[in-house]
Formats: C-alpha cells, sequence, structure tokens
C-alpha cells in the first residue's frame, strides 16, 4: 500500500521540521544570511528539493534562513537557474561527458556569475528601498 499523501504545508508543522528549521536558525544567529536582517519574519530556505525527500531530511548545509525579500530573490533566481538548465541540449551531459563538460562548465559558470551579480544588485535595490530596523 502507497505512502498517503500530505499537503507539503502541513509537513512544515511536523515536530521533525520545526526541530530542523530551529536548529538552522539557531546556527544562522535568528538573522538572515544574505542581508543579515534580524527583524523581518524569517523563513528556512531548501538549497534544492529532491522527490521523496522530507522537508527535515535534508543535509544541514543546503539549508539557510532567509528573510522574506531575499527569499523572494532566492526563488526568482532558481526559475534562472531552471532556465539556463532548461536550455541544456538532452544528452548534453550524458553523452560523451569528457567532451562537452569543459563547454558545460563554463557556460555555468559564466551564468552563475551574472546571477551572483543580480542577487547583489536585488539586495542593494532592498536595502535602498526599505531599510530595515537591524541596518539602521
Amino acid at each position: 500500500m502507497g505512502k498517503e499523501y500530505v499537503p507539503y504545508w502541513q509537513k512544515l508543522k511536523d515536530p521533525r521540521w520545526q526541530r530542523k528549521r530551529l536548529e538552522i536558525m539557531e546556527r544562522d544567529g535568528f538573522a538572515c544570511v544574505v542581508c543579515r536582517d534580524k527583524v523581518s519574519p524569517l523563513t528556512v530556505h531548501h538549497g534544492y528539493y529532491e522527490k521523496g525527500l522530507e522537508p527535515w531530511e535534508y543535509p544541514s548545509e543546503t539549508l539557510w534562513t532567509l528573510c522574506e525579500s531575499c527569499h523572494d530573490i532566492e526563488t526568482e533566481q532558481r526559475v534562472r537557474v531552471e532556465r539556463i538548465v532548461g536550455h541544456i541540449r538532452p544528452g548534453l551531459a550524458t553523452g560523451n561527458l569528457c567532451q562537452n563538460m569543459e563547454s558545460l562548465v563554463k557556460d555555468f559558470d559564466e551564468n552563475m556569475g551574472l546571477l551572483k551579480d543580480a542577487h547583489a544588485e536585488d539586495v542593494a535595490a532592498l536595502r535602498r528601498l526599505e531599510p530595515t530596523e537591524a541596518q539602521q
């Protein structure tokens, strides 16, 4: 018999997730790891999702405390990365890997640099628009 479906939002109420969430927030000093905001509502961000893993089963090094603004930016960046990956021709990463890997890594590094720059600009813009008590 299969596992009973539990909506994701309901899993976030599970005591195992609540413990993991608290552990991550404590590790990060109850501050956003991007902008260091301690005043805005905080969330724990999953660096990736994998089918079959429960929210509390991810390695701690792939979870980060983010304020709502930085979480929104990170979510948009994930969409950008998925668009980049979506342009990789099927078979490129699984074909003759030795011939294609250098090009694949170069393209990925260039696009990640663009994403990092865009993220820094987004965070700077947020700081100019909405200074928090933690930044004043």
